[in-house]
């Protein structure tokens, strides 16, 4: 009797080995359904990073384009002013024929003052928001950084899971085989 109790007993501890074995696999495959779902969410933050580092990157070009031609234009209006001399707008003001003409000679100057005054704010701004995108800028790419190390740490523990599973699998195919001889 003692003789074939042992098969069976061999039988039910391998059994009972199995379902505890299926009991791990699906406790690995939810962590690693879960390993996955941090991936991608790690993934997908990172490309929205990367996405902004780039809106950022455009919109300072952009800015600087704006701010450079405001620059260039207050310049030359500079330099015509200075080569036109002081008296230039006074020469336009008192060399009028009418008050009608005199009337359109200020009006004339001070569209070209709000002009310049407008180019001037035109251009701090542009500077203010240069440096606001700069500043922004930075911290995307100290996040960007931070997003690629946490894709790396998911990337990892991924890594370990599936091999932790795949080496479970593996030890169970060697047994079932064992048994089966």
């Amino acid at each position: 009797m003692s003789l074939v109790a042992r098969p069976r007993e061999a039988v039910a501890d391998t059994a009972s080995e199995f379902a505890a074995a299926r009991a791990q696999i699906s406790g690995l495959q939810a962590a690693l359904r879960k390993a996955t779902e941090e991936w991608n969410r790690a993934e997908s933050k990172l490309e929205d990073t990367v996405w902004s580092i780039q809106n950022a990157e455009k919109e300072i070009s952009r800015l600087e384009r704006e701010s450079t031609h405001a620059i260039e234009t207050l310049q030359e209006r500079a330099v015509l002013a200075f080569q036109a001399g002081r008296t230039g707008s006074l020469d336009a003001l008192l060399s009028s024929g009418s008050i009608s003409e005199l009337s359109d000679r200020i009006e004339f100057l001070s569209q070209i003052a709000q002009s310049d005054a407008d180019l001037a704010i035109l251009a701090d701004t542009a500077a203010e928001r240069i440096r606001q995108r700069q500043d922004d800028l930075r911290r995307l790419r100290v996040q960007q950084a931070d997003d690629a190390r946490q894709l790396g740490s998911r990337q990892r523990e991924l890594d370990q899971r599936l091999s932790a599973l795949q080496a479970r699998v593996n030890e169970l195919s060697r047994r079932l085989r064992q048994e089966e001889v």
